[in-house]
């Protein structure tokens, strides 16, 4: 059966709808205190987790690619670029955002701290 490349969109539409209402109604966002302190607790407890996977997905792919042949290491290689540029995306948001949160939100709604969570 071949898959379209308009199915595949489709497809991917739909999960990331499901996923989306999924993570709105787990959300407590009343306030704007409640919506800041669930996005801090998102960044201080998911993004860490992103970050290492990314990494270790690079490392596993470079290595699978030392054993295919060429035309298949470029393509697993440039795979294992993009998970280690996602990687560094994600630490980036990781080191900016209460940074960002102190500049955009008043200072009694944000109290970013990571040891917290």
């Amino acid at each position: 059966m071949k898959v379209t490349t308009m199915n595949k969109m489709g497809l991917l539409f739909s999960v990331l709808l499901v996923l989306s209402l999924g993570f709105a109604t787990n959300l407590n966002t009343g306030t704007i205190t409640n919506a800041t302190n669930e996005l801090a607790r998102f960044i201080c407890t998911t993004i860490p987790m992103i970050i290492f996977l990314a990494i270790v997905f690079a490392a596993l792919l470079y290595g699978v690619a030392q054993m295919l042949p060429a035309d298949q290491k470029a393509r697993v290689m440039q795979f294992a670029g993009a998970a280690m540029v996602a990687a560094f995306l994600s630490a980036l948001i990781y080191i900016l955002a209460p940074s960002l949160m102190g500049i955009l939100l008043p200072s009694n709604t944000n109290s970013f701290d990571c040891n917290n969570y």
